[in-house]
């Protein structure tokens, strides 16, 4: 459920960017675009549920020695917190937007990262849940680097192939994440 919600999101999150040339946060210009932007929310609420449910599930059952149990609990809390931010992005109201210092979608922003540099900006959770996914990938391709036997100053040329693709899909998010900013003029 967790990676078909995603795929969902992401398909249309890219589709719209890369082939449309459009934004699909907060998108209602046309019906599919509408009917896109309540997919996604649909897709992000699927999400958050079956994390959620994952969590009971991984704080239910054992899971091995202490050091995996801590990193896999936490891991899973982390992602529930950070699926969830992206509900404060959806509807801010009129009164969370002059407690929180936010602003509407452009202005001045960070150079590359479009971060504004005049109140709180919400675009950057979901980046460092990007930076989160990308650290996950690491973790994991050392892992599996070490049960091969392998030292870590000799990856063999799968370590090395796995390691560029997670440094590639790292890059491509990032890519995606900004240009979403640029599209949003800010």
């Amino acid at each position: 459920m967790i990676a078909v919600a995603l795929v969902v999101e992401l398909a249309i999150i890219v589709g719209a960017a890369a082939a449309a040339g459009t934004t699909s946060h907060f998108n209602v210009s046309t019906p599919l675009a509408t009917a896109m932007w309540s997919l996604i929310a649909v897709s992000i609420s699927v999400l958050w549920v079956a994390t959620f449910v994952a969590c009971l599930v991984l704080f239910r059952n054992p899971l091995g020695d202490r050091a995996r149990t801590i990193a896999i609990r936490g891991g899973a809390l982390i992602s529930l917190v950070r699926f969830g931010l992206g509900y404060l992005m959806t509807s801010p109201t009129a009164a969370q937007l002059a407690n929180f210092g936010g602003i509407a979608d452009g202005g001045p922003g960070l150079p590359v990262l479009v971060w504004s540099t005049v109140a709180g900006d919400l675009h950057i959770p979901h980046f460092v849940g990007t930076v989160t996914a990308g650290y996950l990938a690491v973790v994991g391709l050392v892992t599996l680097q070490a049960l091969r036997g392998q030292s870590i100053v000799m990856p063999d040329a799968v370590t090395l192939g796995l390691g560029a693709a997670i440094a590639a899909a790292m890059a491509a998010a990032a890519v995606v994440i900004v240009a979403r900013g640029t599209a949003l003029g800010r």
